[in-house]
């Protein structure tokens, strides 16, 4: 019964076939991987006479039996993988780790055994396995800050390669002063890292297709601008609503000379339609912002178009292409 339970349980590291990548972590790192991003498992097995050390053990003695495998490749590394985690779970030096992970994830392996998928429980454990033997797919640190949002990508890496050096551990416990939303935001600063207009520009097309293909056409502007703001938002930009912007002209100055309905950190200007046409005038006008404002590109997002790609109009003011 535990031959076969273990058999199942390496569905978890077999499904679904991944592109096959160079080891990205050894052993050790994967084990601190795991320990930050799912301490509920390390938790698990830990109540039985499971150490750290006997997790690591394990870890490393699979990353040996994998890296003492020459011919190793895309089109055998399912049997290869399993054959290396059935050799090392049942090589006599990990039954304590054998046993706790059958008594602790009983149901989930009868679950595996019939629909012959990860469950819930335990896809956080296949994700990690993949990114650091594989280097495919992504874990996720930050759990409470949109995947979308720009920076995200330089501070779990950054992250990441802190905690495989042992810096940190559970360092974002509920009773922290300091949100992960916060650290993304405060890490951005401290590492001056800035997004340029061309990168804001994609997001921005891809926030307005989907929000098209979500709502449809034919809504007034507003309900348009203020759902865009919130969504541009989330994925960690700055923006503000109704810009209301000064000029000066023969030595007068004006407080309000015009409005932006969205400017997005402070680089990129959108004006926002709903018209069954944008017009020259309107084109115009944007390109008139962008000169008073010294900002470099624009856009009008027409929602009232059949196809947000047909309402999408790029200008710019002095970007290179």
């Amino acid at each position: 019964m535990k031959r076969a339970i273990a058999v199942i349980l390496m569905i978890i590291f077999l499904l679904p076939v991944v592109a096959l990548a160079q080891t990205k972590y050894n052993a050790n790192e994967n084990y601190n991987i795991l320990k930050i991003t799912f301490p509920e498992f390390i938790d698990r097995l830990l109540k039985y006479d499971v150490t750290e050390g006997d997790i690591s053990l394990f870890l490393n003695d699979l990353n040996e039996k994998l890296d003492a495998d020459a011919t190793l490749s895309l089109q055998n590394f399912k049997s290869r993988m399993a054959s290396a985690i059935q050799k090392a779970l049942f090589s006599g030096s990990h039954g304590n780790l054998l046993n706790a992970l059958i008594a602790e994830y009983y149901d989930e392996v009868e679950a595996m055994m019939v629909t012959k998928e990860v469950p819930p429980e335990l896809q956080p454990l296949y994700d990690i396995v993949v990114y650091c033997v594989l280097g495919e797919g992504d874990i996720q640190l930050f759990y409470d800050v949109d995947k979308s949002h720009w920076a995200v990508k330089y501070i779990e890496e950054l992250a990441i390669q802190g905690v495989i050096n042992g810096v940190g551990s559970r360092i974002f416990e509920p009773e922290s002063n300091v949100t992960r939303e916060q650290f993304v935001k405060m890490m951005v600063d401290a590492m001056g890292w800035e997004i340029s207009e061309n990168e804001i520009g994609n997001i921005i097309i891809e926030t307005a297709v989907n929000l098209h293909r979500n709502l449809g056409s034919g809504l007034f502007e507003n309900v348009y601008e203020v759902i865009l703001m919130k969504l541009l938002g989330k994925k960690g930009l700055s923006v503000q609503r109704q810009v209301s912007v000064p000029i000066e002209y023969e030595g007068e100055h004006f407080d309000e000379g015009f409005r932006v309905d969205l400017f997005i950190e402070g680089k990129v200007i959108i004006e926002l339609k709903s018209v069954e046409k944008v017009t020259e005038s309107h084109k115009k006008q944007l390109l008139t912002y962008l000169k008073l404002t010294n900002t470099k590109l624009g856009y009008i997002l027409n929602f009232g178009a059949g196809l947000m790609k047909d309402g999408i109009i790029r200008t710019v003011n002095g970007l290179p292409d």
